[in-house]
């Protein structure tokens, strides 16, 4: 496969020794940083381990980068393998990964990784189970993976259920369906499972946990949408340790520990505000391993870049008062992508489930208004993603890719005379429910259910639609109706993560994990690509009012300027926070004075930037956390 080329990594394995019933005390707490280690590529998942070897007895962390395509081994004090002459013992095994997404291991010590990218669970040495599908034995995007005794548990995300399978692939049994109710999944992220066998799973866009007997039998849940205590938004990893459930709440930046029958015990993390805040403080974390003896856990930070290692608070003086949990603050907390016509810029908050708009005259540009409730019902929002602005029959298209729908809201309002804030200016208009669409066969033979992320419009008011789950980039018309979708002929996508529209009609899509941007005619049809060497990790695409076409590259925190023929044209930007600096940038589009909207997501604000006359080049705009635009702020329209 043309991915894998260049991906084989050499490892070091290792083999736990230490029960897990050596569970940590119930009075200690895990909240004492340690040690933090920078420079990891989006570190999804880790497991903890401890070992023999012939200089004594190691303990440490095994660690999976989903953007470097690799396994890496920490210490107990987080130093790298390579840096630690003990690792010379172990025994080496080798992966070809595209996107590593969850990471176990055999009693025997083999290591095993989930590879979402590929849609399979691999064992090192080249054995793979699983592909893309829907029959049991088969994946779409396995994240969280555990292996218990002889089964080995798989979060099969796309699926929206848990399959449980022998060491040697074997389905044995499936544990839920997609929905909402008691048993039920909305893309399961992981799963661990204690001394008696019982699975916990985290249902993130149902935002809780799960629990079920070893045969699969619902047993309870705990958890809602929400920031207090026991609360969730966006559980995304678990690991259960003795009598302890410790559970990723990401969106709250926080870790949650509670008991085995759900019951609250305490929560650790405080929430990193500053740019680039660590050692303690907490920001999107991804995933969390303990280890087996309740002294030590690693959090993995994927949007830092990091991994951070906490031990044992010191007791806490019985005579002064419990701490406080901390506030949940979601402001400017942007989602992936934007969308920008006119005067107008609309953002998501994924965290309050919210719908932004602004109004651009202005070098900050100001809120005008904000519409969203969390929830299922129409009119509602459970993870907004996208935005598309139709100024010329006024609405603003919403993508849900949780809800798996889009949602129209009416600009019912002025949003062009007095600068002001009008709660009032958006309305609820109607929806396209791809559940109902996939219950009826009217999704145009859809394998999976149409799951909506990036979009884009076009003239005649159509919307292309990114669809990860099917691999497929739709058409919707602009009477709302799905109609078709784009033909890639014998070269089907591979992750479709951004889509723009040309002025021609062309179509064009970033194709996020082949690194490429994927051109389509006017009839819908392939007819090209480019950048297939140029980009790292693509995400956002637009095309300006010359028929430039620009891409965001979150590895290297750099915009790329290309011809509409793939010529490349120009690259800019760089990793930080000053003018033209960015981390992890993701949607772009283009406003009504021909400005580059760039959501520089991992900085937690929007820039404007000139690309056209007397402006070219310069930052004319901005807005997000003001501790994240104060250099901005320096700068002249």
């Amino acid at each position: 496969m043309e991915l894998r080329r260049g991906l084989s990594i050499a490892i070091v394995v290792t083999a736990s020794a230490v029960s897990a019933q050596d569970a940590e005390p119930a009075a200690q707490r895990l909240s004492e940083f340690r040690a933090q280690v920078d420079g990891l590529a989006d570190p999804a998942a880790a497991i903890a381990f401890a070992t023999q070897s012939p200089r004594g007895s190691l303990v440490g962390w095994i660690v999976v980068e989903a953007q470097g395509r690799r396994v890496q081994v920490l210490d107990g004090e987080g130093n790298r393998a390579k840096e630690a002459e003990e690792w010379e013992y172990f025994v080496n095994e080798s992966f070809e990964l595209v996107e590593p997404s969850g990471i176990t291991q055999t009693l025997d010590g083999r290591l095993c990784v989930s590879d979402s990218g590929s849609h399979c669970v691999t064992f090192g040495g080249g054995l793979c189970l699983g592909g893309r599908g829907t029959a049991p034995g088969e994946f779409n995007t396995p994240r969280g993976i555990c292996i218990a005794g002889e089964k080995l548990y798989v979060a099969d995300s796309r699926n929206d259920r848990v399959q449980v399978l022998d060491l040697d692939g074997k389905p044995l049994f499936v544990i839920g369906s997609r929905g909402t109710s008691e048993g039920h999944f909305l893309a399961p992220l992981d799963v661990a499972v204690d001394a008696e066998e019982n699975v916990y799973v985290a249902d993130s866009d149902n935002h809780r946990v799960q629990k079920f007997d070893s045969h699969g039998a619902f047993l309870k849940t705990w958890g809602d949408f929400g920031s207090y205590p026991g609360q969730f938004a966006s559980p995304t990893s678990l690991d259960v340790v003795g009598e302890r459930v410790y559970v990723v709440d990401r969106e709250n930046h926080r870790v949650q520990v509670f008991d085995r029958e759900g019951a609250w015990l305490y929560e650790m993390g405080v929430h990193a505000l500053l740019p680039r805040e660590g050692q303690g403080k907490i920001h999107y974390p991804d995933a969390v391993a303990v280890s087996a003896d309740g002294t030590r856990m690693l959090v993995c930070e994927g949007f830092e870049n990091r991994a951070q290692i906490f031990g044992i608070q010191p007791p806490l003086d019985p005579n002064e008062p419990p701490p406080i949990p901390q506030e949940r603050n979601i402001a400017a907390h942007y989602g992936p992508e934007v969308g920008a016509a006119g005067n107008l810029i609309a953002v998501l908050e994924p965290g309050a489930s919210t719908l932004a708009l602004f109004r651009t005259e202005l070098p900050e540009p100001v809120q005008i208004t904000s519409i969203g409730i969390h929830g299922t019902r129409s009119g509602e929002l459970l993870r907004p993603y996208d935005a598309a602005i139709d100024l010329e029959r006024k609405r603003i298209h919403v993508s849900d890719p949780a809800n798996a729908r889009l949602s129209t809201y009416a600009i019912v309002g002025d949003f062009e005379g007095e600068l002001k804030n009008d709660p009032y200016l958006l309305a609820f208009a109607r929806s396209l429910d791809f559940v109902k669409l996939h219950e009826l066969g009217k999704d145009l033979g859809a394998r999976w259910l149409i799951e909506p992320e990036a979009i884009a419009l076009d003239a005649h008011g159509r919307l292309y639609v990114c669809d990860p789950r099917n691999l497929e980039v739709w058409i919707v018309d602009a009477d709302f109706k799905l109609v078709g979708k784009l033909d890639t002929g014998t070269d089907p996508f591979v992750a479709p993560a951004g889509v723009a529209v040309h002025p021609d009609g062309r179509v064009f899509v970033v194709d996020r994990l082949s690194g490429r941007v994927r051109v389509f005619g006017t009839d819908g049809r392939a007819s090209g690509d480019f950048a297939r060497d140029g980009l790292i990790a693509p995400s956002g695409l637009a095309v300006d009012h010359a028929g430039r076409v620009w891409v965001s590259d979150r590895a290297t925190a750099m915009l790329a300027c290309y011809s509409a023929e793939g010529a490349l044209l120009e690259r800019v930007g760089a990793p930080g926070l000053a003018p033209d600096q960015y981390f992890k940038p993701r949607g772009l589009a283009v406003d009504g004075r021909g400005e580059l909207v760039v959501l520089d997501w991992g900085n937690h604000r929007g820039v404007l930037r000139g690309i056209e006359g007397d402006s070219a080049g310069r930052i004319v705009g901005w807005f997000g956390s003001r501790l994240f635009t104060r250099e901005l702020r320096e700068q002249k329209r």
